[in-house]
């Protein structure tokens, strides 16, 4: 199924089973690694001094559960409608959870759905290793070029 957005012009294509397979993999990595971010096993990470561009889209998990994308608060299921109302389709996204250990709420777990959604849109994750978003720990996905 192909859906082509008029407002936007990009052309949005159902994955392959190969391609949800890979999506959905990749999600559960980073959840699971998720707690270690901002802790100490970070370092094993090599977080890299390069800060979330100025003008980049970024999602926080914050310890309560809640989610926010540039300082809104948001569902799981409205990150990625979210996402194609900017003009232009942003490249990249930078994402952070914000303290170490598990969030709390359902929202949590919902996130990977939200993220799963990146991977469709082709827009390049990056990670985080806080909310301040100055510490890379890497990026996945998307077209633009992946460090």
């Amino acid at each position: 199924m192909t859906v082509i957005e008029p407002s936007c012009r990009r052309e949005i294509t159902t994955p392959t089973l190969p391609a949800r397979v890979a999506a959905t993999g990749l999600v559960a990595l980073l959840l699971l690694a998720a707690p270690t971010w901002a802790g100490p096993a970070a370092a094993t990470a090599r977080p890299v001094d390069l800060p979330c561009p100025a003008r980049v889209p970024r999602i926080v998990l914050w310890q309560s559960g809640d989610i926010t994308l540039d300082g809104r608060k948001v569902q799981p299921k409205d990150i990625g409608p979210a996402l194609v109302e900017h003009d232009p389709i942003p490249a990249e996204v930078c994402f952070a959870q914000d303290g170490p250990g598990e969030p709390a709420g359902e929202q949590a777990a919902d996130l990977g759905n939200a993220l799963e959604s990146l991977t469709r849109l082709r827009i390049r994750l990056s990670i985080y290793t806080g909310s301040d978003f100055k510490w890379r720990i890497g990026s996945y996905g998307g077209t633009a070029a992946v460090d």
